[in-house]
């Protein structure tokens, strides 16, 4: 399984790493995510399928499996599966918040700090 060592190797016990990464995380993760693949992307899909019986759906669930994807090099097909469904959850969750992205930005900046923090703390391995 692939994983993201390589890339956060460098985290654990390092205070500067940690706070580079956290700022990155919030920034690409709980900002830029959040708005390209539950914003955009669901948006723009379920204009173009709006005509489909199952339009919605597949306008929730294309950005999920495209979302997953995206984590597969670093992450695996578990990890893949696991973002994707996620992601899925993270979309339906979207459009049940009137699509305010700011809880689903919250709550992707918090996961990404918590699983760097068990990193930085050395309570998790890298990746």
């Amino acid at each position: 399984m692939r994983s993201n060592a390589g890339r956060f190797a460098d985290v654990p016990g390092n205070t500067v790493a940690f706070v580079y990464w956290l700022a990155v995380a919030w920034i690409v993760g709980g900002l830029a995510e959040e708005m390209l693949f539950r914003a955009f992307l669901i948006t723009r899909s379920e204009r173009l399928l709006s005509r489909l019986p199952l339009g919605l759906i597949v306008a929730v669930v294309l950005p999920a499996v495209l979302f997953g994807r995206q984590h597969f090099y670093c992450q695996g097909i578990g990890g893949a599966v696991a973002t994707g469904g996620v992601a899925l959850v993270s979309g339906v969750l979207y459009l049940l918040c009137k699509r305010n992205l700011w809880p689903l930005s919250l709550s992707h900046g918090l996961i990404n700090s918590i699983g760097l923090t068990l990193n930085y703390t050395g309570l998790q391995p890298p990746g």
